[in-house]
């Protein structure tokens, strides 16, 4: 990503070279969704989000609920090859089971 403070705070220089690549509305709050659910100290806070109409906060919670979708099925996938190395399969986001809280109280529409 072109933003040095992007790239800091995801941390993964893989993860930012792909978000520079993708362009629009999409990929900004894909951007978004990831400095606010996946990235310290963002993830910590109590962040609100407001968006100028509906569209773009459902466009937004609809990122939201796909990446989890993602995370669980990569969990699967890595317990499968956990219960062969006998591993212990840890590694969830902290927010991965509160998405919809998440999107019930902080990301909103501006009245």
């Amino acid at each position: 990503h072109k933003s040095k403070s992007f790239r800091e705070a995801v941390g993964c220089d893989k993860l930012a070279k792909k978000m520079r690549k993708r362009l629009g509305l999409k990929a900004r709050l894909e951007e978004l969704r990831i400095l606010l659910r996946e990235c310290l100290p963002f993830c910590l806070y109590s962040l609100v989000v407001y968006f100028p109409e509906e569209k773009y906060r459902d466009v937004f919670c609809r990122l939201v609920l796909e990446a989890r979708e993602r995370k669980r099925n990569e969990k699967v996938e890595e317990d499968r090859v956990d219960i062969l190395d006998e591993g212990d399969g840890d590694g969830d986001s902290p927010h991965s089971d509160n998405d919809e809280e998440f999107l019930a109280n902080c990301v909103k529409v501006c009245p």
